[in-house]
């Protein structure tokens, strides 16, 4: 049964479409025409929630970036298949490979979410914990990217990336 969910995702991931986030003056990648519409939608739709929260806080918007939810659902699955505790094991890791693929970056940060059936839920959830809510507001953030991937029985694991470029 995993397996047949894992052709389905990578069959799902290489033929979806979309038209992508609109760029910004870094020149960082800022589209995904070939992400699938469902995890198209949940990054769409989350940015949205999650730069409207910032705006009333007086904070910039944040970017999508495909490389950082290359590095998100690499951890969301890592965890979501067991082969790495829930948690942030790795964490360091995932940045340099992000600084690698990206160029130079100040500051790098990470919430994970297991359990919440909607981005927004899992948004709520860090929004109601002082830690993450503390990343999720970080003022020199100016990247983003958040990742979904469902354990065998079901269980979302959400990993967000954030990145200062």
């Amino acid at each position: 049964m995993h397996n047949l969910q894992l052709w389905i995702f990578i069959f799902l991931f290489l033929s979806g479409c979309g038209k992508g986030f609109k760029k910004d003056s870094t020149s960082l990648e800022t589209t995904r025409p070939e992400i699938s519409p469902d995890l198209y939608t949940i990054n769409q739709d989350y940015l949205i929630r999650l730069n409207q929260h910032r705006n009333s806080r007086g904070l910039r918007p944040l970017v999508y970036n495909s490389s950082i939810e290359e590095e998100a659902l690499k951890h969301s699955r890592s965890m979501a298949l067991y082969t790495t505790s829930f948690g942030h094991i790795g964490f360091g890791r995932r940045c340099k490979r992000i600084q690698t693929k990206l160029g130079p970056i100040s500051g790098c940060g990470e919430v994970v979410a297991m359990g919440q059936k909607t981005a927004f839920l899992a948004l709520k959830s860090w929004l109601n914990s002082d830690g993450h809510r503390k990343e999720i507001e970080n003022p020199d953030y100016t990247h983003t990217a958040i990742a979904l991937y469902r354990s065998q029985n079901g269980t979302p694991y959400w990993t967000q990336i954030f990145i200062e470029k």
